[in-house]
């Protein structure tokens, strides 16, 4: 499993999550917009939540892999599909993709930082065309932005096909990172005394 940890504070955004995973199991795919600053909890709780109800998915770190031949050769590679991740012509990958997705079932894409990617509406818009174009690929697209503004720069072709929830995570309070660091250090037996703990909390809540 890729995350054993239970991010805390963060029931209400699981357990949406979780019901897109639900609509997806009954035929009915949910595709979900997450937004929040770094360190919000964001990619842990996808992962938890995905592993949790033991849903196939893959992931994509969109800050690692930006252009949409990268991220399209990426998911082929995540489905066992082994193509170039440059010197290769985009619609050969999404052919391939489109071939891999038609074996796989019922699949969760996580699009990790999406808004790090300057293409951001191609890649997305190549996955709506896949499905549109087959109607028995169910598959649930969950892109993670940093915020809202993001969705400013998607086109007006892919914002019309981009019928998505959305899931806001907010940042930590000091209190809640008190209880993280708190949780950490007991876990890797590491000893912070109360006075370092608050600074460390005021520090990363004041960010």
């Amino acid at each position: 499993m890729w995350c054993d940890a239970i991010p805390l504070g963060r029931d209400d955004q699981i357990k949406t999550i979780k019901l897109s995973i639900k609509s997806l199991c009954r035929n009915k795919p949910m595709h979900l917009f997450i937004h929040g600053s770094n360190g919000s909890g964001k990619t842990l709780s996808i992962k938890h939540a995905l592993e949790s109800e033991n849903q196939n998915y893959v992931y994509v770190n969109c800050g690692r892999y930006r252009t949409e031949l990268a991220i399209l050769s990426k998911l082929c590679i995540n489905l066992g599909v082994i193509v170039p991740i440059k010197g290769i012509a985009c619609c050969y990958v999404t052919e391939r993709l489109e071939e891999a997705l038609k074996k796989n079932g019922k699949l969760v894409i996580v699009l990790d930082d999406l808004d790090c990617s300057t293409d951001m509406s191609k890649i997305l818009l190549d996955l709506f065309l896949i499905l549109e174009e087959n109607p028995k690929i169910k598959i649930s697209i969950i892109t993670v932005f940093k915020d809202l503004e993001s969705l400013k720069h998607l086109n007006r072709e892919v914002i019309s096909r981009f019928f998505s929830k959305t899931i806001y995570f907010p940042k930590y309070d000091k209190q809640e990172l008190e209880t993280i660091i708190k949780k950490f250090c007991t876990e890797i037996d590491f000893r912070l005394d109360s006075k370092h703990i608050d600074t460390i909390s005021s520090i990363i809540a004041n960010k």
